[in-house]
């Protein structure tokens, strides 16, 4: 029952990981610091967290210095990028055990 649910979890892990990694889904909630120092909450995706030089040196106009995730979207990464896969291939893996009994 382990394997499968890892096996699932893993490979549904991978695909929420491409997603969230590489498209700009703003799930996330997180804070843009601006040049006088002040701070404004702002919905964050992961991608902009990796390409972070490249979009503070393109908002130069808008005075953002710094881009970052608050307490609350760490949480949110680690449930939907770590909690639901391995939910939902625990969810799988009993469907299947399940099929397989009734078969």
């Amino acid at each position: 029952m382990l394997k499968p649910t890892l096996q699932y979890g893993t490979l549904i892990l991978i695909i929420v990981a491409a997603i969230t990694l590489f498209l700009p889904v703003e799930l996330y909630d997180g804070v843009a610091v601006l040049v006088d120092g002040t701070m404004v909450d702002e919905k964050l995706s992961l991608s902009y967290l990796l390409n972070k030089q490249k979009i503070l040196a393109s908002d130069t106009d808008l005075g953002v210095t710094d881009i970052r995730l608050k307490f609350v979207g760490w949480i949110l990464v680690g449930i939907i990028n770590v909690g639901l896969p391995y939910l939902l291939g625990f969810r799988i893996a009993l469907a299947k055990e399940r099929k397989d009994e009734e078969s």
